[in-house]
């Protein structure tokens, strides 16, 4: 008897499914419009939604605006080679963000060697308070700031990797020589 209720049960997951499935195609048939699955959708109006400006080196996005002021060699309190990157950014949101975490999730930086590719770490500098990384960001307010990182090697690149949140792959890249 449990069989018997187990397979109903199975049985009408899949008919479920395939209701949805064929619903979605109908409707698209209905349209005349072709579709991609909603995770290509998803990716497909991230990329519509967040830009790289090669011209101006400004990064746009759903959260926020990133413009990239230049980028700097130094050393870290440790003297260690370290690059500050300078920034202007703009929140796009709804409520106040940190500007450390709007920076984090629009930005990643690695360094890419002859054999490795390795994100930075953040570099304590010895005169860095005018970073703004503390800073909380109103809706449609601007900051201008910068974000330090050790380097790896004090020669090979640095890439810039844009992204529309800091779990969502790179959508654009810009890379920086030293």
């Amino acid at each position: 008897m449990k069989k018997i209720a187990l397979l109903g049960v199975t049985a009408l997951a899949i008919v479920s499914l395939t209701a949805c499935s064929s619903g979605n195609s109908s409707a698209t048939k209905s349209s005349g419009k072709a579709t991609t699955s909603t995770s290509s959708s998803k990716k497909e109006t991230a990329k519509a939604t967040a830009k790289w400006d090669d011209a101006t080196k400004t990064f746009t996005s759903k959260v926020g605006i990133l413009k990239i002021d230049g980028v700097e060699k130094t050393t870290d309190y440790d003297s260690k080679p370290s690059i500050k990157v300078n920034f202007t950014l703009t929140n796009k949101q709804d409520k106040a963000e940190n500007v450390q975490t709007l920076v984090m999730s629009m930005m990643k930086v690695q360094q890419k060697t002859a054999n490795t590719t390795n994100d930075l770490e953040y570099a304590i500098l010895m005169n860095d308070s005018e970073n703004h990384l503390q800073d909380n960001l109103n809706p449609n307010g601007t900051i201008s700031g910068s974000y330090s990182y050790v380097l790896d090697t004090e020669t090979d690149p640095i890439q810039i990797h844009f992204m529309e949140n800091m779990f969502s792959e790179p959508v654009a890249t810009y890379e920086v020589s030293l």
